[in-house]
């Protein structure tokens, strides 16, 4: 103001005194612009301290010099990309913020906004290099592998604005990222007892993008509070909430209709064994998780009542505590035929399979059974009903599909040919060999030749050459035909036992013996199976059920529907009873009836 006296002083941290005098030396030349002085710090890198005195009590002239009380201490016209911290209250640095100047046309001086920025000296965002990949298919059975781009800090600073939790602060303290997770249109990542969520809509983007409010879209960063150690290892979405795994420990992360920093919440609910190799599946209105107890692992049954909101589980696999290997690493389900299946480290080439059905809250059906292939499975997933396979066998890798439906046929015919490795190949006429090189390499004498009606055709294999024995199959035009290898399905019966009625149920008696005299089989829609029975130290009796066969090389298929009996005569608890079916021909089974003698030595009472 041309009424009032101002003066500007400056004090080198190297000298004890302000002085009005000597700008050059740590100074360029002033530049004035609209009511701005603007003073930089010369070639000698010193730092200073500045203050500023007028006639009008210290209103008329103020300077703005590494932070300032508040924004409106700022001038409307600025040089651009000027930066500057703005201090809010003196006792916290959580509500200190930066700001950059940015000119409205991009000139180097002039009038402009204000918008945040990141502190002086901070660290910009995170290591790309460290931190999760993206895998992205870039062209039909083309994929990349890369890096994801995180997206840098671009407000704040350390206290503001700080690392999130995964990230390690010195070379004493690594952290690692356990698991990752997708929840509520968040990216979630898992380190040690911290669960870190990315913001809102934005997968990549791990920092608050404004400081001075806290938006219902931020990153959320929360710590899991117990009186144990905990180490989490998984997270799925279950009915609308987040449950979340350590080794002995669940946890429920809720947030209301919006998942927001204000409104985040964790709490402990339950205390089960979990294993930490594979995660959680949820399946309906249940989740499904493995254990492990010893050298064998088993499933529990996971689920929350509505009206109590209290998180229970039940064990499916007690019946079968010794059935399934250790150290699972793959673990798959399907809500749409209600079957989960799992491989484990310790049987590689097997698939254990749960199936299971409700009706209401009863569950009718709990039943375990395992596919047995040949080569190392590598991956397994389901889409819809069918379980896909990724399968390594020499060195050759599979993709192959097992279909899951109940009712499935064959194309235009009423039957099932079941083989490994099956493919559909058309035979041209007069042809006499059959090429799989495209599709795989069999090992020699090791696939069978199926026609669609169910015929069996006299065959060998080379490798990939598969030669027809008895010659062409057709002069007149091409035939389809059934390839693959062929397996044995086997079940076997649980042993037999003397039962008493105790209270209002039976449970068994040693005070009786029981003889198995005949078992019924009783059976639909099948063309083929056999029934062995292996009594204690004597040889297996084998009982073949086939509806008829006409001759080597043509087979009129006929599935038949009824029971069959097959002679038993020997003690129920010292008898195997097996049903096998190694043909490529269907069988399906409903029940099975024992007729016995009883002889009952004692009562109970």
């Amino acid at each position: 103001s041309s009424s009032s006296h101002a003066h500007t002083e400056f004090e080198n941290t190297n000298h004890d005194e302000y002085s009005t005098g000597g700008w050059d030396t740590y100074f360029g030349t002033p530049v004035v612009n609209q009511n701005n002085i603007y003073l930089t710090l010369g070639g000698s890198g010193t730092d200073f301290r500045l203050r500023t005195e007028d006639s009008l009590a210290n209103t008329a002239l103020s300077a703005a010099y590494k932070e300032v009380p508040s924004i409106t201490d700022l001038p409307t016209h600025n040089k651009n990309g000027f930066r500057i911290k703005v201090r809010g209250s003196a006792e916290i640095n959580e509500d200190d913020y930066y700001v950059k100047f940015e000119t409205v046309n991009g000139s180097t001086y002039g009038e402009g906004t204000y918008t945040e920025t990141v502190g002086f000296g901070i660290s910009e965002g995170v290591d790309n290099a460290t931190l999760p990949h993206k895998l992205v298919c870039t062209a039909p059975n083309t994929f990349t592998l890369a890096e994801a781009t995180y997206t840098a800090r671009q407000v704040g600073d350390d206290d503001t604005n700080p690392q999130p939790s995964f990230v390690s602060p010195d070379a004493n303290t690594p952290r690692t990222i356990s698991n990752i997770f997708f929840f509520k249109n968040r990216l979630g990542f898992l380190s040690e007892d911290k669960v870190i969520m990315s913001e809102a809509g934005e997968p990549y983007n791990f920092f608050r993008t404004t400081i001075t409010t806290l938006l219902d879209s931020d990153p959320i960063d929360v710590q899991v509070s117990s009186q144990k150690v905990t180490n989490l290892k998984s997270a799925t979405g279950f009915q609308e909430n987040l449950i979340l795994f350590s080794e002995n420990s669940q946890f429920v992360l809720k947030g209301g209709d919006l998942l927001t920093p204000k409104t985040i919440s964790v709490t402990p609910v339950t205390n089960f064994d979990s294993a930490s190799s594979v995660n959680p599946i949820p399946l309906g209105a249940y989740m499904y998780f493995p254990f492990e107890g010893g050298s064998f692992t088993g499933v529990r049954e996971y689920t929350v009542n509505a009206s109590t909101d209290v998180y229970d589980s039940t064990e499916i696999s007690e019946h079968i505590p010794t059935y399934i290997p250790k150290d699972l690493f793959m673990f798959a389900g399907s809500s749409t035929e209600d079957a989960l299946a799992m491989v484990s480290q310790e049987d590689k080439g097997s698939i254990f399979v749960y199936r299971f059905f409700f009706n209401g809250q009863k569950k009718l059906l709990s039943s375990w059974f395992k596919f047995t292939l040949d080569g190392e499975i590598r991956g397994i997933s389901f889409s819809k009903s069918d379980l896909f396979i990724v399968l390594a066998k020499g060195t050759e890798t599979h993709l192959l599909k097992m279909p899951f439906d109940a009712g499935l046929k064959d194309d235009g015919v009423s039957h099932n040919t079941y083989l490994d490795m099956r493919r559909s190949v058309s035979v041209a006429s007069g042809a006499t060999t059959i090429d799989l090189s495209s599709f795989y390499t069999p090992a020699d004498n090791a696939v069978k030749v199926y026609t669609t009606d169910g015929a069996l055709i006299p065959s060998t294999n080379s490798g990939a050459t598969v030669t027809l024995t008895n010659g062409a199959l057709s002069s007149s035009g091409a035939t389809s035909v059934w390839v693959g290898i062929p397996y044995t399905m086997t079940y076997t019966f649980s042993k037999q036992l003397f039962k008493q009625a105790s209270g209002q149920t039976k449970t068994p008696s040693a005070g009786g013996s029981m003889m198995i005299k005949n078992c019924a089989v009783f059976y639909n829609n099948t063309a083929h199976f056999d029934v062995k029975v292996t009594p204690l130290h004597r040889d297996t009796y084998l009982n073949t059920f086939n509806p008829n066969i006409i001759n080597t090389t043509n087979i009129a298929l006929q599935l038949d529907d009824g029971f069959f009996r097959v002679p038993v005569f020997s003690n129920s608890e010292d008898t195997t009873i097996t049903i096998e079916n190694s043909s490529a021909l269907p069988s399906n089974f409903q029940s099975a009836e024992f007729e016995v003698n009883a002889h009952q030595r004692s009562r109970r009472f």
